[in-house]
């Protein structure tokens, strides 16, 4: 049967999400009978119309963050990609310097036909490209693929892919294959093995055979880390263990086992792993060492990975109290006035501002909240209109920007912290 159009299930999604919140809410309230000092603390609550804007644009179709700092982009029904670029506190577009390659990518049994729009200038290179069903009805397994143009640290062009509907507007994805490609004839080699690989109840290769982020393939210099379920069966939800694996030139090798959150990295003291596991009570943040058997535990902390906290890069949130873990080293720091069930979790580069989206603890109302660390000021915004709120991000140290919906269309607000 030919899937829906992508369009189409990421509404169905929002909507899902819409209803489970509104019973996790309800669970709330009913706390907040219980405990009546449950409620928004001396946080500073304003109307979005009191929230310092910068820039507010309405648009057709969601805008995404580009993997190149300041850059957005966007996609149409015909799969058309186009740029915005934040200059002088405001977003344009940018038309001139954008270039295209036609491509033509295996997957599975099908072959995928599109275009890739990027830019480049000097070491600087980032695009996207997009297949849906609409603009190809002869594709039978996939009704939507992005294609994510990178540049390697080791001088690679390689375009990451994203075959997953649920997160095509999206700023948190995986990815779940990768391909090199010549930009000067389009044409593509697949960068990992595909030996043994098999196929999912949908007839498509196994997404989890290859998972990388783009943190991952961009923090290792010639090494390149990624996650893979390649050695077990998936159970009956279709989902199996996760191990990390390391290539280097030709080989890929197992290096560790039973990782969970798609996040790794290298501690600068030892060049050890760091990497997430699941305990019986709940995760550790584990550092494995290179030169002698075993590790340590970074930081222990109970609970479901997946539910009760959300990751920006190095920082993981535990959503039910606001409280903020580093990855690297286990610090801690607290989230003055934490009033707010997050959906959405965001630090800024320098790590000194944390940028949160949600609904409001005592309210069925969606917020914006933001904390500076340095200046130890928090604030939250609420307004009607966030019931679709998403896609929030960071453009600067103290600017950032999010989404909603604006009745048919979309509208992206930018503001300062």
């Amino acid at each position: 049967m030919k899937k829906k159009n992508i369009v189409t299930i990421v509404l169905v999604i929002l909507a899902a999400a819409s209803v489970a919140f509104s019973f996790y809410m309800k669970h709330k309230l009913e706390e907040q009978k219980e405990n009546p000092q449950a409620s928004i603390g001396d946080v500073s609550t304003r109307e979005s119309s009191e929230q310092e804007i910068l820039f507010e644009m309405r648009h057709e179709t969601p805008l995404i963050k580009a993997s190149e700092s300041g850059y957005f982009y966007s996609f149409d029904d015909a799969s058309k990609v186009t740029f915005y670029k934040f200059e002088k506190n405001e977003l344009k577009k940018v038309t001139d310097s954008v270039k295209t390659v036609d491509i033509s990518v295996p997957m599975s049994d099908d072959t995928i036909n599109t275009t890739v729009y990027y830019i480049q200038s000097g070491e600087k290179l980032f695009g996207y490209g997009v297949f849906t069903d609409k603009t190809d009805s002869s594709v039978k397994v996939y009704s939507f693929i992005l294609f994510n143009l990178v540049k390697l640290p080791n001088g690679d062009t390689v375009l990451l892919v994203n075959s997953d509907p649920s997160t095509a507007y999206s700023n948190q994805r995986v990815w779940d294959d990768m391909f090199e490609i010549d930009l000067e004839s389009g044409k593509t080699e697949r960068y990992f093995s595909n030996r043994n690989r098999g196929v999912d109840i949908t007839g498509a290769h196994r997404r989890d055979f290859f998972v990388t982020t783009e943190d991952s393939v961009s923090s290792f210099g010639d090494e390149l880390y990624f996650f893979s379920s390649r050695d077990y069966q998936t159970d009956e939800s279709g989902k199996a263990p996760f191990d990390i694996f390391l290539k280097n030139g030709s080989g890929e090798e197992k290096v560790a086992t039973g990782a969970i959150g798609y996040f790794v990295a290298k501690s600068e003291e030892d060049e050890g792993l760091i990497y997430i596991k699941q305990t019986a009570s709940g995760f550790s943040v584990f550092h494995s060492f290179e030169e002698e058997i075993g590790g340590n535990n970074i930081l222990s902390l109970p609970g479901d990975y997946n539910t009760a906290y959300a990751r920006s890069g190095n920082y993981l949130l535990d959503k039910e109290n606001g409280v903020v873990y580093s990855l690297l080293d286990g610090s801690k720091r607290e989230l003055k006035d934490y009033s707010i069930s997050a959906m959405t979790f965001s630090v800024s580069e320098d790590g000194n501002t944390v940028l949160l989206t949600g609904t409001v603890t005592n309210a069925l109302e969606y917020g914006v909240y933001t904390y500076d660390f340095k200046n130890e000021k928090a604030s939250l915004y609420i307004k009607d209109e966030f019931e679709t709120l998403f896609n929030p991000t960071f453009i600067t140290n103290d600017k950032f920007a999010y989404t909603y919906r604006d009745g048919e269309n979309y509208k992206t607000v930018i503001s300062k912290v």
